[in-house]
């Protein structure tokens, strides 16, 4: 639902601002594992590139990949140092 956003709003603010700090606030409490979240982004994208025509998916991917991003281990491993300074 986010990445459609995103299409319509031609940015990935609402990921960003939104549900990145959602999830960076719920999931450790929660125990939620990051590598399942990377791993269902995988599956998203592999779903979509199959069932997507070229076109719609060329204007999808650049947020498919912004969010990938957000998620990537860099930032969730930073996130996590940051998190046990913070005692958190």
């Amino acid at each position: 639902m986010y990445l459609c956003l995103c299409l319509l709003e031609g940015s990935v603010a609402a990921v960003k601002e939104e549900l990145f700090p959602l999830c960076v606030m719920l999931y450790p409490p929660l125990k939620v594992d990051w590598k399942l979240v990377q791993s269902m982004l995988r599956s998203l994208s592999r779903e979509l590139h199959d069932r997507l025509e070229i076109e719609s998916m060329a204007r999808l991917l650049p947020y498919l990949e912004a969010v990938t991003e957000m998620f990537a281990d860099e930032v969730v491993q930073s996130l996590q140092g940051i998190g046990r300074y913070l005692g958190v």
